[in-house]
């Protein structure tokens, strides 16, 4: 037996069918991500290495030339590119379409240890990751008050940017701007020789001397009690009595006597901030911004609302100074874009209604092409909420271009059935 004669002989059944399938089809609706875009896998891969301290030529003859080398004869490969700038090199590889990113991504990685130990010792290990549009951000945050840059940066390190990152959808967010207080270490040059030190050879002492370390456990009856030896500084005081050397003090005839080299003799230690790498503004003031980007596969409106509920939140417990702005918004134009495609749906779906009344002059016979149209769409719907897809500007088309394609199916089966119903098959 036909589908078409078993929905004829069991129209109830077929009823109760199509209202389930028209049910679970608006749930779906409700629960399908929302997006400008969909999930694409863009053929490009980046190789990233910082080497910081270095000129764009050293970069290039020791790091970048190295990759490139190794990174040349990877599969699928249609073309590299690379830059190289202070303190950093980025070799970029494009892929032919279809080719398995993540195999290539595993390729790239024996190819980088290939020649890893051919890198400079003071170059970071390189980092791998793929071009993907949703690492654009989303939403753009600016912080701004009476207040001076570090206090804003103080305010977004310990509470804006941990509650911001907790929530579901947000996989980071970039800061821009403001200062950080940091203990600033000068040595001139000449103290240098004249101790016959070097740079390095301090920032050792340093570093050796700003630890702490396990020193064991102690068991008393049924408790065991862990034991650490603090050595962090706590106060300009400590760093500036770091032992950077010693030095043979002659004694008038006998001994030497060994003498120990403090940082305070060699250098000016004291209280400044970090260097500026980036400055935001707002009307003119020092603000802090706050980049706001989505995790993949996402609900990118979902996300934007999630952190809107936070930074009102958020908000109650800055000082009234403070204020916090959103300035940049991805996801109201994502609104905007999607609601009038929709519109253009609804539009085609009317317009297609009133044209076939105007020529079938059937009611009944247009009442159940109309009835088709929405009740295929939300079954779509359906079927794309279980297939992983996404409401987007491709999907929201295709079901436009697919309102077409409907009608005219529609008239051919009603065709059909009229000639049948005349021949009294």
């Amino acid at each position: 037996m036909s589908l078409s004669k078993l929905a004829v002989r069991k129209p109830t059944t077929t009823l109760i069918i199509f209202i389930l399938l028209s049910a679970l089809g608006i749930y779906c609706t409700t629960s399908l991500p929302l997006d400008l875009f969909p999930d694409m896998d863009i053929p490009y891969m980046v190789v990233y290495t910082s080497y910081s301290n270095a000129g764009p030529e050293e970069v290039e003859r020791s790091v970048t030339r190295t990759m490139e080398s190794s990174l040349s004869s990877v599969t699928g490969l249609k073309k590299l590119t690379s830059t190289s700038s202070t303190g950093s090199s980025m070799v970029m590889l494009e892929f032919e379409y279809g080719t398995n990113l993540d195999v290539a991504a595993n390729d790239i990685r024996d190819k980088i240890d290939l020649v890893r130990n051919y890198l400079p010792d003071d170059a970071d290990s390189p980092i791998i990751f793929q071009m993907d549009p949703s690492m654009m951000p989303i939403m753009a945050i600016v912080v701004t008050g009476s207040r001076t840059p570090e206090e804003l940066s103080g305010y977004v390190d310990d509470i804006i940017q941990p509650r911001l990152e907790q929530i579901d959808g947000v996989a980071s967010v970039n800061v821009s701007g403001g200062r950080e207080k940091a203990i600033l270490i000068d040595v001139p040059r000449d103290r240098l020789d004249a101790y016959d030190l070097t740079i390095t050879q301090i920032a050792q002492m340093i570093g050796a001397q700003n630890i702490t370390s396990s020193g064991g456990s102690i068991e008393s009856g049924d408790s065991n009690y862990s034991i650490s030896a603090e050595g962090t500084y706590k106060s300009i005081d400590d760093i500036k009595g770091t032992v950077v050397s010693y030095k043979q003090k002659s004694t008038g005839g006998g001994k030497p006597e060994m003498v120990s080299i403090m940082l305070r003799d060699i250098a000016d230690v004291y209280e400044g901030y970090k260097e500026t790498t980036s400055e935001a503004y707002l009307d003119g003031k020092p603000s802090v911004m706050l980049m706001i980007q989505k995790q993949s596969g996402k609900n990118s409106v979902t996300t934007a609302e999630k952190v809107r509920k936070q930074l009102k939140l958020i908000e109650k417990e800055l000082p009234k100074d403070v204020t916090l702005i959103e300035t940049y918004n991805t996801t109201d134009d994502i609104n905007n874009t999607i609601h009038q495609v929709v519109e253009s749906l609804v539009e085609g779906i009317i317009l297609a209604v009133v044209v076939l009344y105007i020529f079938l002059r059937s009611f009944k016979s247009t009442f159940i092409i109309a009835l088709s149209m929405p009740i295929s769409v939300l079954i779509t719907l359906c079927l794309m909420y279980f297939c992983g897809f996404s409401i987007n500007m491709m999907t929201l088309s295709g079901l436009l271009l697919g309102i077409g394609m409907l009608v005219d199916n529609s008239v051919v089966i009603l065709e059909n059935i009229f000639s049948y119903r005349e021949r009294d098959a």
